[in-house]
C-alpha cells in the first residue's frame, strides 16, 4: 500500500519515527512516501495533472520530498494520503496573538490588558476560529485534495500544547487570563469541534490524539519537544504511525 504524507514542520517527527521502521513496514505493506513544505497553517498546495504543486515556494525553506520523484507522482497511485499536522491556531495558543485577542473568555477570568477587550461567547469563539481555520493554506489543500482523490485521506491533528508551557511565566494565555490552563482547554476543544465539522464536510478521517494521558488537557512534557511546546516528538510521530497503519488495516 503507497501512503503519501502531505505535511508541514509536524511531518519531520513523522519521517524521523519512519525511518528505522522503513523496512519492516515496507514488508507489512506500508510503503511511505513525504513530500513537505513548512508553515504552521498547513502544506500549501495546487493540484494540476493529479500531481501535488507548490503554491508558493519561501526560498530559504524550499519543499522536501522523500524518496526523489514523489512529486512526478500522480495522486491516484497512492492508496491513501495523510496531512500532518492540520488544526494550528493562533501560535497554537502559545503566543500573544490577535485572533484570539479580538475578545475574551470571561469564565476565565481576564487581567491586565485582556480587561480592556469585550467579552466573547464560546458559540462566537468557535465561529472565528472556523473562519480563520477555512483561511489556512492547510486547509485549502485539504478541500482541493478531498474535490479530486477518491482514496481515504486522513488528517492528522495538531497535537495538543505541551504541559511544559504550564512553567512559561510568559505564556501568552498567562499573561490574559487568571485561567490559563482553563481558557486553554477551551480553545482547543472549540478548535476540534471546527476541524471535525470540516472533515465531516469534505470527508476527511480525522486521526485521534494518541491514547495516552493529557494531563489537564495538554500533551505530556515526554511526548513532545522542548524547543518550543509546539511539536510532536519522535515518539508521538511513531504512535501517530501505528494508528495510522491501524486505520488502512496493516498489522504491526
Amino acid at each position: 500500500m503507497k501512503v503519501l504524507v502531505i505535511g508541514n514542520s509536524q511531518s519531520a517527527a513523522l519521517k524521523r519515527a519512519h525511518e528505522p521502521r522503513a523496512e519492516n513496514l515496507r514488508a507489512k505493506g506500508f510503503d511511505c512516501h513525504f513530500y513537505v513544505i513548512l508553515g504552521g497553517s498547513g502544506p500549501d498546495f495546487l493540484i494540476e495533472d493529479d500531481r501535488l504543486v507548490p503554491g508558493k515556494i519561501v526560498k530559504t525553506h524550499p519543499p522536501f520530498m522523500s524518496p526523489a520523484g514523489t512529486n512526478e507522482i500522480p495522486l491516484k497511485e497512492f492508496d491513501a494520503l495523510l496531512i500532518s499536522a492540520l488544526g494550528y491556531f493562533d501560535g497554537g495558543f502559545r503566543h500573544k496573538n490577535l485572533i484570539t485577542r479580538a475578545g475574551v473568555l470571561a469564565d476565565c477570568r481576564p487581567r491586565g490588558e485582556a480587561l480592556k477587550r469585550p467579552p466573547v461567547s464560546h458559540p462566537c469563539m468557535a465561529e472565528i476560529m472556523a473562519a480563520a481555520l477555512e483561511r489556512q493554506n492547510g486547509i485549502r489543500t485539504l478541500r482541493r485534495i478531498c474535490e479530486t482523490y477518491v482514496g481515504p485521506v486522513f488528517v492528522q491533528r495538531w497535537p495538543h500544547l505541551s504541559e511544559a508551557i504550564l512553567d512559561h511565566q510568559d505564556w501568552g494565555l498567562r499573561l490574559w487570563y487568571e485561567a490559563p490552563a482553563k481558557a486553554y482547554r477551551i480553545l482547543a476543544e472549540l478548535r476540534d469541534s471546527a476541524m471535525e465539522e470540516i472533515a465531516n464536510d469534505i470527508g476527511a478521517r480525522l486521526l485521534d490524539y494518541p491514547d495516552f494521558d493529557h494531563p489537564r488537557g495538554f500533551s505530556p512534557r515526554g511526548m513532545m519537544r522542548d524547543s518550543d511546546y509546539l511539536h510532536q516528538s519522535d515518539a508521538y510521530a511513531d504512535l501517530i504511525i501505528d494508528q495510522l497503519c491501524e486505520r488502512l488495516g496493516i498489522v504491526t
